[in-house]
């Protein structure tokens, strides 16, 4: 196997969760165990290629939870979808146009029309399933509204 295509699932996770590759790699490496049982840093390094083949499995197996989708997250989409078609968005400094995520989080927390008062990451599916429908409403008042 490749080196580029032994790493690319490494690097791919550390690139989407916004982690420096010589912290991830030394933080997990300290866990190492010296001869008589302790953890220490000595043991530790920033280098992928020393790694054996079972630390750099567990590595990856610890980086692919934050690898995975949160349950729910067509329906946040789907809000942050409508939000944008009603124009809350934000310009970032690149001219790039994006979804205003601190007014729909405040929308979320504050308006009385928001059923769960919390952001929107932490409404479970249920809520999101409520919460999509209100959205909806708001969305149809919004386009005659206008």
């Amino acid at each position: 196997m490749k080196t580029y295509n032994k790493y690319a699932q490494f690097f791919a996770i550390i690139k989407k969760i916004g982690r420096d590759k010589d912290e991830v790699i030394w933080e997990f490496t300290s866990e190492r165990l010296d001869e008589n049982g302790q953890p220490g840093n000595s043991l530790a390094t920033k280098s992928l290629s020393a790694l054996t083949e079972w630390e750099y499995a567990e590595l990856l197996r610890r980086l692919q939870r934050f690898n995975e989708f949160p349950p729910g997250d067509d329906m946040r989409k789907s809000i942050i979808a409508t939000c944008r078609n009603m124009r809350w968005e934000t310009r970032l400094p690149n001219g790039q146009l994006v979804a205003d995520m601190a007014r729909i989080n405040n929308w979320c927390k504050y308006s009385e029309r928001s059923p769960f008062k919390k952001p929107l990451i932490d409404h479970t599916e249920p809520e999101l399933q409520k919460l999509v429908s209100v959205m909806k409403k708001i969305y149809q008042w919004y386009l005659t509204a206008n």
